[in-house]
């Protein structure tokens, strides 16, 4: 629309329109069309959970171990993206209902498909990763990096 003075100094907008704005309008949503969608690079991250009751007299596990063994899980929970956010409280919650478990070399720890209900740390070893249809997709080395899955 065009600005008009009206000769009193005053502005002039009568010949404003929405008409003409939402024509406007849909010259960008006409030109959307013409942006290429283009996926975002990275991982997408979606977390993604089923709702869970819980008992009121519910109580979380505790098991005894050393201070270095607390010491070294406290740092791993706090290094892991998924659990990074948790205060010192729920970090010790969860350092103190770790177990230890062993495993021999040959052992199968979880199979895909199977529910998982556990969380592990590689505290030394190593662990391999299998995917169906894949084969070895991944190592883990206890102590270095990801060494943690479940």
């Amino acid at each position: 629309a065009e600005q008009k003075d009206a000769g009193d100094g005053k502005e002039d907008y009568s010949d404003y329109s929405d008409t003409e704005e939402e024509e406007e309008e849909g010259d960008f949503k006409e030109m959307d069309a013409f942006v290429p969608f283009t996926k975002p690079r990275g991982r997408n991250i979606s977390i993604m959970a089923a709702s869970v009751s819980v008992a009121e007299d519910w109580r979380p596990p505790v098991y005894e171990k050393a201070e270095d063994e607390a010491l070294m899980l406290a740092k791993r929970v706090g290094q892991n993206a998924l659990m990074r956010h948790l205060g010192p409280k729920e970090i010790d919650i969860l350092v103190n209902a770790f177990q230890v478990k062993y495993f021999d070399k040959q052992d199968v720890i979880i199979r895909q498909g199977d529910e998982g209900d556990l969380f592990y740390i590689i505290e030394e070893g190593q662990c391999e990763i299998f995917v169906e249809g894949v084969g070895l997709v991944m190592t883990i080395d206890g102590g270095e990096g990801r060494d943690f899955f479940g």
